[in-house]
């Protein structure tokens, strides 16, 4: 029953992510390492694609994605 529990605290982790993409223009996934944060995005990102593909335009944000990663400390704070 534990792996059920981290299922759904997963997927709320996405549903979370993609309610602030839908109201913020730019979102940092900042956390400790072995969080989840980069495969909460890439599930989330091929979803959306998929969603695309099929040809459902029941969503706006079902669009194909691209993300792109920085590396914080490779930029000045003004750049970020």
């Amino acid at each position: 029953m534990k792996l059920q529990t981290n299922v759904d605290g997963f997927i709320e982790k996405i549903i979370q992510l993609l309610d602030s993409m839908t109201v913020r223009h730019g979102n940092m996934l900042v956390g400790t390492t072995g969080t989840g944060k980069t495969t909460v995005s890439v599930v989330l990102s091929k979803a959306l694609t998929a969603l695309h593909a099929a040809g459902d335009e029941s969503d706006p944000f079902y669009k194909p994605v691209h993300i792109d990663t920085l590396n914080p400390k490779s930029v000045s704070m003004g750049e970020l």
